[in-house]
Order: structure tokens, then sequence, then C-alpha cells
């Protein structure tokens, strides 16, 4: 279950499914490198629907951002701050992948 009220009780929720993404894109932009080297192969077995859906993780990520940092704004505790500050730049390490993933699939589709 995926908590998308801003309520911090959530953070034990979303965490598991950040983890997923982070380690997920980081896989994909691997395996895209080595499809890329093939002449068209990213053209062939990727196609646009990988775009549109790492364009939606890219919106899904500011949802995230906006949840995080409403939370860490509530928190008295700076434990607590600091723990979602870390989760924020866990968020800052998947836009990284996930801009990756769109710099090597967008040109070629466009190619």
């Amino acid at each position: 279950p995926l908590v998308t009220h801003p309520r911090v009780e959530g953070l034990p929720h979303i965490i598991p499914a950040l983890q997923r993404v982070r380690e997920d894109t980081e896989k994909q932009v691997e395996t895209l490198q080595r499809i890329a080297q093939i002449p068209g192969g990213l053209k062939k077995i990727v196609g646009p629907r990988i775009a549109t859906a790492y364009c939606a993780q890219r919106a899904d990520l500011i949802g995230y951002r906006r949840m995080l940092t409403a939370w860490q704004g509530e928190q008295p505790d700076p434990l607590i701050k600091n723990g979602i500050g870390l989760w924020l730049g866990v968020l800052d390490e998947i836009e990284a992948h996930t801009k990756a993933v769109l710099g090597i699939i967008i040109p070629a589709l466009d190619a």
C-alpha cells in the first residue's frame, strides 16, 4: 500500500517503493546503455512506451518530493528531518537516473 496523504505516517510505505524505483531505474540505465551499442537496437526494442513511462516517473517524483518536503517541514525532531532529507537525496538520485534513461531513449527514437 502506498499512502499518498501528506502525513509522515505514510513514510514507511513510501520508502520501499522509492528503494525499488531507485534500483530499477539504475539498472535500466545500464541495460539501455548496452542496447544503445547495437545499431537501431533502442528503436526496435524499446519504442516510445518506455519514454512515456519515464516521463510519468518524473511526474511521480514531483509528488514524492512535495510529500517528503512537507513532512520534513512538519517535524520538530532533527533526526527525523535528517532522515527525510536522506530520502530527498534518493529522489535526486532517481531523478538523475531517470534523466539519463530519457537521454538515451529520446535521441534513439528521433533517429
